[in-house]
C-alpha cells in the first residue's frame, strides 16, 4: 500500500534497488498484480523493458514466479 500511495505523488519509476530491480520488476517478483497495474499506467516503455543486475526483466519477473498470469497478461 506504501508504494501504492507514493506513486500517487510521482515516485520515481526508474529508480533501482542494489539488485539493479525496479519497482515494476520487484512488482512482477512478487506477483502484486495490482501495483503492476498502477505502476504500468504511470510509466515509460523504456522503464518497462528494464533490466535488473542479472538481466530480468518485469515480464521475466513475472513468468519467473509461475502462477501470475495476470502480471504477465498486463506486461505483454
Amino acid at each position: 500500500m506504501l508504494l501504492i500511495a507514493k506513486l500517487h505523488v510521482g515516485m520515481d519509476l526508474d529508480i533501482k534497488n542494489e539488485l539493479g530491480q525496479t519497482p515494476l520488476i520487484a512488482a512482477g517478483l512478487q506477483g502484486d498484480n495490482r501495483l503492476t497495474r498502477e505502476i504500468l499506467l504511470r510509466t515509460t516503455a523504456a522503464a518497462i523493458n528494464a533490466q535488473d543486475n542479472s538481466g530480468l526483466s518485469a515480464l521475466h519477473a513475472s513468468l519467473k514466479i509461475g502462477n501470475n498470469y495476470e502480471s504477465t497478461e498486463l506486461l505483454l
